[in-house]
C-alpha cells in the first residue's frame, strides 16, 4: 500500500511576519521535509519574494510562464521556491507547487533578509478554528502577522484564490479579504466602491471597507458563532468584486 502524504504547510517567518505556504506539489513536499528546519535569504523581485531551498533537485509538475496572485512556483534554474503577492510574472518558466494561505499584503510585508522556513504547525489557541474552516474546504494557517497571530484562509471561488485573515477577540471576530486594488478618492474609484456597496447591502455581515494600507477590500464583524457565515459572505462579495473588475 502506498502512503501517501498530506499537503505541507510551510511557515516562512522574518521578525514579526511570516507567511504559511501550502504545498501541493508531492515531489517538492517531501524533498523538503528532508532538510526542514533551515535559514534562507529573501530576495524580493517586482512583486516577488524568493529564497533558495538546500541542495541540488529539479522539480517536476506543471511548467508555467503566467503566475497568479498568491501562487506559489519553484524556479528550477535558481534552485527557489517562489510567492507572487501582485501582477508580476516569472522570469522564466517556472513548476506550480502551491499557494499562499491568507491575504497577498501578508507576503508583500516580508522584509529581506534571513529567514526561518519550517514546517507549520497551528497555533493551539487558534487551532479549533482552523480545523473548523478545514471543514469547510478552506485552508487554514495561524501565522504571525505584525507580531500578533492571526488566522489565514484561502480557498479556490469561481476561477479566484479567496484569502482572508481573521482576528478572534473575545467579543467576536473581525474578517478582512485580499486587497482588490490600491484606493484612490478618482471618479472610477469611487463609482465602483458605491457599486460593490450597493451589493453588499443584501448581506448581513460583509462590508465595503479600506485595509490599514489603503486597499479597497472586503470586511466582516460578526459574532464568534457566526465565524462560517461572515467568511462565506465576505467570499462571495470578493468573488463579485473581481467578476465586475471583468
Amino acid at each position: 500500500m502506498v502512503i501517501r502524504e498530506l499537503p505541507m504547510l510551510l511557515e516562512v517567518s522574518s521578525g514579526e511576519h511570516a507567511v504559511v505556504l501550502k504545498l501541493i506539489n508531492e515531489e517538492l513536499a517531501s524533498k523538503l521535509r528532508k532538510v526542514l528546519p533551515f535559514k534562507a535569504e529573501l530576495n524580493l523581485w517586482k512583486e516577488e519574494v524568493y529564497f533558495e531551498i538546500p541542495g541540488s533537485f529539479q522539480a517536476a509538475g506543471r511548467s508555467v510562464v503566467k503566475a497568479r496572485r498568491g501562487g506559489v512556483y519553484y524556479w528550477n534554474p535558481g534552485r527557489a521556491l517562489c510567492v507572487f503577492y501582485g501582477i508580476s510574472e516569472p522570469y522564466s518558466e517556472v513548476v506550480e507547487a502551491g499557494f499562499l494561505v491568507g491575504p497577498s499584503n501578508m507576503a508583500r510585508r516580508l522584509p529581506r533578509g534571513e529567514a526561518q522556513i519550517k514546517e507549520h504547525v497551528l497555533a493551539e489557541e487558534l487551532k479549533a478554528f482552523a480545523e473548523q474552516l478545514a471543514g469547510r474546504g478552506f485552508a487554514a494557517a495561524t501565522p504571525r502577522d505584525r507580531g500578533e497571530v492571526v488566522l489565514a484562509v484561502s480557498r479556490e471561488s469561481k476561477g479566484e484564490l479567496f484569502s482572508a485573515v481573521v482576528c478572534i477577540e473575545d467579543y467576536g471576530v473581525y474578517v478582512e479579504s485580499d486587497g482588490i486594488f490600491k484606493y484612490d478618492e478618482s471618479s472610477n474609484a469611487v463609482s465602483y466602491a458605491r457599486m460593490l456597496k450597493r451589493y453588499v447591502q443584501g448581506l448581513r455581515w460583509a462590508r465595503v471597507d479600506l485595509s490599514e494600507e489603503g486597499y479597497l477590500c472586503i470586511t466582516a464583524a460578526a459574532p464568534i458563532d457566526r465565524l462560517i457565515e461572515a467568511i462565506e459572505e465576505v467570499e462571495a462579495a470578493y468573488s463579485y468584486a473581481m467578476l465586475s473588475l471583468g
